[in-house]
């Protein structure tokens, strides 16, 4: 777990607001911005006009960006006509912002990019939503039932995971759980497919005959012992399913994670 630390620190070091504005930074950033094109901002100074106006401020700008005191400017609003009739509003920075902006990712990314997860594709480079639908497809043909469910889960704890805490995540992971378990439920409709499958499944045969014959909810069922020895941690992980307290911890406490020995799975919850 030290280790991990350290080597976050460390990269963190790395990250400056002089890292920033150095000049082969700040061309490679208006590069992007230029090729990119895209409408002028509130200023009205468009990127063809940009690099005059660049040339007269630069080092105006570079000095409040070093000491903190640099204001973007507000966004210009534009409304977007859709095929539905309604219109979706656009907000523009200008193409300085957006150089900044630019200049900013490219000192950030290769510092934290290599902890994102495998499977976020959102706002990263060499990665689109095409490749994200073609891997939730592939995964959906070899098997994987809860491909959809489990990348969101990926994604959501990407961006949300940092700032939960541990408690919290365990709760969700019980909850989530037995909501599936409840589906599953759901889905076998009649007693003698209940009873069927509890049994496949694993469960013993007198609990899964008394579970399958009550009429209790959907709810309780899907926490009973019955439910979950046959719906079991290690089955729904098998399916795909993945836990959220792991992803936790692998966000938490990178160097721990690797190796780290989840409790047992076929355990109630």
């Amino acid at each position: 777990m030290l280790s991990g630390r350290v080597t976050e620190r460390r990269s963190l070091g790395l990250i400056s607001v002089e890292g920033v504005v150095k000049r082969e930074n700040m061309l490679s950033a208006w590069k992007r911005v230029r090729a990119n094109k895209g409408a002028s901002g509130i200023d009205g100074i468009s990127v063809e006009e940009f690099p005059a106006y660049a040339h007269e401020n630069w080092k105006g700008i570079k000095r409040s960006l070093l000491e903190g005191k640099y204001k973007p400017s507000p966004v210009k609003r534009v409304e977007i006509p859709k095929d539905s009739g309604w219109t979706r509003k656009l907000g523009i920075p200008t193409v300085m912002d957006r150089v900044i902006q630019q200049a900013i990712t490219q000192v950030l990314t290769p510092v934290f990019d290599p902890h994102f997860s495998e499977s976020s594709f959102g706002f990263r480079p060499g990665r689109s939503a095409h490749q994200a639908v073609r891997k939730v497809l592939k995964d959906i043909r070899e098997g994987y039932r809860y491909a959809f469910l489990s990348r969101y889960i990926q994604g959501w704890m990407n961006y949300f995971g940092v700032g939960m805490r541990y408690n919290d995540v365990v709760e969700l992971d019980h909850w989530l759980r037995r909501r599936i378990r409840m589906c599953y439920w759901k889905q076998w409709r009649r007693a003698r497919r209940r009873i069927g499958e509890l049994i496949k499944l694993g469960s013993a045969r007198y609990q899964a005959i008394l579970t399958g014959l009550s009429r209790k909810s959907y709810w309780h069922f899907a926490k009973t012992l019955s439910t979950n020895m046959g719906l079991s941690n290690a089955f729904l992980e098998k399916q795909g399913l993945v836990s959220i307290r792991t992803l936790w911890i692998q966000i938490h406490y990178p160097a721990k994670a690797r190796g780290f020995l989840r409790t047992a799975h076929c355990g109630p919850a």
